[in-house]
């Protein structure tokens, strides 16, 4: 009798199962990180339009300080939409004033929040008195950007993920040195 070498039934099962494995193990690590790259993507965009938002709001400032006043621009949180120069009571996409506001920055959510007279922004001293075009107080104006991603969970917020940028407004007098 000869003796047949080759390979048994067991073999091949388990050449098969290891290849499985491995093939399985690159496609996970490719879904990872095509998922991590889509999410620092999002963060990037998110991070330009708060950003471009806090740009938006100090060239407000820049034109016309009274535009940010408390007159003009009243505590509150507004949403502003991609379109928008600036919040401008003219423009209803461009001065919503609203805690939820809907996707207004492709699919993105930026909102401001102003506050006057807040006490993280009046630590530098603000002009005597109130002469026309001059702010009373300091403005806090806060930026934020949020988006949806699939690992949102929370029915209530299905935006989950966001960036902040804060900054505090004056008037921008000089003020002559002694």
């Amino acid at each position: 009798m000869r003796q047949e070498s080759g390979q048994t039934l067991i073999e091949v099962i388990a050449a098969l199962t290891a290849a499985v494995v491995i093939i399985a193990a690159i496609v996970s690590a490719s879904l990872n990180a095509l998922t991590s790259s889509q999410f620092t993507r999002d963060q990037n965009l998110s991070s330009q339009f708060t950003q471009q938002g806090m740009e938006l709001m100090r060239n407000m400032r820049d034109q016309s300080v009274a535009s940010i006043s408390a007159s003009y621009l009243p505590d509150g949180t507004y949403c502003l939409a991609k379109s928008c120069a600036g919040l401008n009571r003219d423009i209803t996409s461009c001065w919503q004033g609203t805690p939820n506001c809907p996707q207004n920055v492709d699919n993105f959510v930026r909102k401001v929040v102003v506050v006057h007279n807040a006490t993280d922004c009046n630590m530098s001293p603000t002009p005597v008195g109130n002469p026309p075009g001059v702010l009373p107080s300091n403005v806090q104006i806060t930026v934020t950007t949020s988006w949806y991603d699939p690992k949102c969970t929370d029915a209530t917020n299905p935006f989950c993920h966001s960036t902040t940028s804060t900054s505090c407004f004056s008037d921008f007098t000089v003020v002559p040195t002694p």
